[in-house]
Protein backbone atom coordinates (compact mmCIF):
# COMPACT_ATOMS: atom_id res chain seq x y z
CA UNK A 1 0.00 0.00 0.00
CA UNK A 2 2.77 2.47 0.85
CA UNK A 3 4.47 1.83 -2.53
CA UNK A 4 1.26 2.53 -4.41
CA UNK A 5 0.74 5.66 -2.30
CA UNK A 6 4.27 6.95 -2.97
CA UNK A 7 3.90 6.30 -6.71
CA UNK A 8 0.73 8.34 -6.80
CA UNK A 9 2.35 11.18 -4.86
CA UNK A 10 5.38 11.49 -7.15
CA UNK A 11 5.15 14.33 -9.64
CA UNK A 12 4.94 13.21 -13.27
CA UNK A 13 8.31 12.81 -14.89
CA UNK A 14 8.87 14.81 -18.03
CA UNK A 15 11.15 12.38 -19.78
CA UNK A 16 12.45 13.52 -23.13
CA UNK A 17 10.90 11.82 -26.16
CA UNK A 18 12.89 9.15 -27.92
CA UNK A 19 14.58 10.45 -31.03
CA UNK A 20 13.12 8.62 -34.05
CA UNK A 21 15.75 6.24 -35.49
CA UNK A 22 15.05 7.47 -39.04
CA UNK A 23 16.10 10.97 -37.93
CA UNK A 24 19.37 9.82 -36.35
CA UNK A 25 22.78 9.43 -37.92
CA UNK A 26 23.78 5.75 -38.24
CA UNK A 27 27.28 6.65 -37.00
CA UNK A 28 26.48 8.85 -33.99
CA UNK A 29 22.99 7.50 -33.18
CA UNK A 30 21.98 11.13 -32.47
CA UNK A 31 19.40 13.27 -34.25
CA UNK A 32 20.73 14.97 -37.37
CA UNK A 33 21.88 18.58 -37.31
CA UNK A 34 23.65 18.70 -40.69
CA UNK A 35 22.52 15.62 -42.66
CA UNK A 36 24.39 14.89 -45.88
CA UNK A 37 23.71 12.34 -48.59
CA UNK A 38 26.55 10.17 -49.92
CA UNK A 39 25.43 9.66 -53.52
CA UNK A 40 27.52 6.57 -54.27
CA UNK A 41 25.85 4.52 -51.53
CA UNK A 42 22.56 6.33 -50.98
CA UNK A 43 22.98 6.80 -47.24
CA UNK A 44 22.56 9.93 -45.14
CA UNK A 45 25.05 10.71 -42.38
CA UNK A 46 25.84 13.64 -40.12
CA UNK A 47 28.42 15.69 -42.06
CA UNK A 48 30.98 15.83 -39.26
CA UNK A 49 30.58 12.14 -38.46
CA UNK A 50 31.19 10.88 -42.01
CA UNK A 51 34.14 13.23 -42.53
CA UNK A 52 35.69 12.13 -39.22
CA UNK A 53 35.08 8.47 -40.09
CA UNK A 54 36.85 8.87 -43.44
CA UNK A 55 39.75 10.77 -41.88
CA UNK A 56 40.26 8.17 -39.14
CA UNK A 57 39.91 5.27 -41.56
CA UNK A 58 42.44 6.82 -43.93
CA UNK A 59 40.16 6.06 -46.87
CA UNK A 60 36.62 6.68 -48.02
CA UNK A 61 34.38 3.71 -47.29
CA UNK A 62 30.74 3.47 -46.35
CA UNK A 63 30.58 2.80 -42.59
CA UNK A 64 27.54 0.53 -42.92
CA UNK A 65 28.50 -1.59 -45.92
CA UNK A 66 32.28 -1.11 -46.13
CA UNK A 67 31.81 -0.22 -49.81
CA UNK A 68 34.68 1.84 -51.22
CA UNK A 69 33.64 5.38 -52.15
CA UNK A 70 35.51 7.13 -54.96
CA UNK A 71 34.26 10.68 -54.46
CA UNK A 72 34.18 12.87 -51.38
CA UNK A 73 31.18 14.78 -52.74
CA UNK A 74 28.41 15.19 -50.16
CA UNK A 75 25.01 16.78 -50.70
CA UNK A 76 22.89 18.35 -47.99
CA UNK A 77 19.82 16.18 -47.43
CA UNK A 78 17.18 18.91 -47.32
CA UNK A 79 14.32 16.42 -46.95
CA UNK A 80 15.91 14.96 -43.83
CA UNK A 81 16.55 18.46 -42.47
CA UNK A 82 12.87 19.29 -42.95
CA UNK A 83 11.83 16.05 -41.22
CA UNK A 84 14.04 16.87 -38.23
CA UNK A 85 12.70 20.44 -38.10
CA UNK A 86 9.13 19.14 -38.21
CA UNK A 87 9.77 16.62 -35.42
CA UNK A 88 11.47 19.27 -33.28
CA UNK A 89 8.52 21.59 -33.95
CA UNK A 90 6.22 18.93 -32.47
CA UNK A 91 8.49 18.57 -29.41
CA UNK A 92 9.21 22.17 -28.47
CA UNK A 93 10.45 21.29 -24.98
CA UNK A 94 13.10 18.94 -26.40
CA UNK A 95 16.66 20.11 -27.06
CA UNK A 96 18.89 17.67 -28.94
Amino acid sequence: LSTAWSQRMEPPRNEPPDEPPNLCCPITQVIFRDPVFVPEVGTTYERGAILTFWRQAGERRDPLTNTPIRSDVLYTNWDKRREVASWLGEHLDYTP
